[in-house]
Formats: C-alpha cells, sequence, structure tokens
C-alpha cells in the first residue's frame, strides 16, 4: 500500500491534467521508499514470521520489530511453543510480556535467539496524518522539478522585484519529520 498516490498529489499540488502523471509516479514512488525508509519499519499490514529475539533472563517484555500488533500467533521459546496464556501483548506498542502458565509476568528465559514470535502487524489503512505527510512532501518534491516550479537544487533565488525566495534545504520539509518521528521504529532513532 502507497503511503500516498498521484491523483492525491496532483490534488493537493492543484495540478490537472495529465502530462505530468509519469513524473509525479517516479516522485510519489521515491517519497514512498524514503519515507518507510526512514520509519525503519512496515506500515502496511503484514504478517511476520519467525522473528527471534534474545532472552535476558531480566526483563519480562520484548519489543517487536512492528507495530500495531492485530493478532498474535505463536511464540516459542528454544522450541517449545508457549500456550496463549504464557503471553501477553500491547498490540498498540508492538511489546510482548511473559507471563509463564498466565499468572504475573516473569523474565524471559535467558539465551542467544533463543525466542521466536510469529504475529501480524501494521494498519490496514495509512494513518490520515502519515498519508497527509507524504503527499506534502511529494507536492514539495514536484514543485522542485518542472512541473511546478524547476527549481530543483536551488536554496534560494533573488525575485524579478528585487526580494528573494528562499527553498527547504533539509530532507523533509517542516512539519513532515514531526509526523514521521510519531511512526518511527525506535531502533532507528
Amino acid at each position: 500500500m502507497a503511503l500516498t498516490t498521484t491523483a492525491t498529489v496532483k490534488t493537493y499540488a492543484g495540478i490537472s491534467g495529465s502530462g505530468a502523471d509519469a513524473q509525479i509516479d517516479v516522485i510519489v514512488s521515491a517519497v514512498d521508499r524514503a519515507i518507510k525508509a526512514y520509519l525503519g519499519r512496515q506500515i502496511e499490514s503484514a504478517a511476520v514470521t519467525a522473528e527471534i529475539h534474545d532472552g535476558n533472563g531480566l526483563d519480562d517484555f520484548l519489543i517487536l520489530a512492528e507495530w500495531p500488533v492485530t493478532a498474535g500467533s505463536a511464540v516459542s521459546i528454544s522450541g517449545t511453543a508457549l500456550t496463549a496464556s504464557d503471553y501477553e501483548i500491547d498490540g498498540s506498542d508492538g511489546i510482548l510480556f511473559y507471563k509463564p502458565g498466565g499468572t504475573g509476568f516473569a523474565a524471559w528465559p535467558e539465551g542467544r535467539r533463543n525466542i521466536s514470535v510469529t504475529y501480524t502487524a501494521g494498519y490496514a489503512s495509512v494513518p490520515e496524518d502519515l498519508a497527509l505527510a507524504a503527499a506534502k512532501q511529494a507536492v514539495y518534491e514536484v514543485k522542485l522539478t518542472s512541473v511546478l516550479g524547476s527549481r530543483l537544487g536551488d536554496r534560494s533565488t533573488i525575485t524579478e522585484d528585487g526580494g528573494t525566495a528562499q527553498y527547504v534545504i533539509a530532507g523533509w520539509i517542516t512539519g513532515v519529520a514531526d509526523v514521521l518521528d510519531a511512526y518511527r521504529s525506535p531502533r532507528c532513532r
């Protein structure tokens, strides 16, 4: 699932017609890949099979690579399957707690690569704030090209009336990074 679409970007930028669609398609695809790389995790709902973790013998929780977790299907320690009552999932934050026998929390047994977790995580549809951030970034990228401005590589320009126009030179335009950081994997920070 793409974070935004060419149609959305064109609407947001006020572009009509289809003459620039191929160029906008490339930009939308590139922005989608860049955002997902920055986030360091998937957004789309998908199965995660046999994600491996180390038990440290101290903590009763594991932080899963993907979230929100929408279903947990299998957890095993050193090849021994746990029952559903042996663990608890905080789906919104992607945290897996160990509750052997379903009675109270306990530290995950110590071991290297000894815990395997299979689950489903991600969003059924792109959250609205993330979709808007992707559209804004794509519109900005479109404005840097000949489609809406030919400003590719400019930092500032002297206008006809003698004034100057400044352009964003950071990786993300104002406000986009704030939204992305809310969805970013803690391992990427």
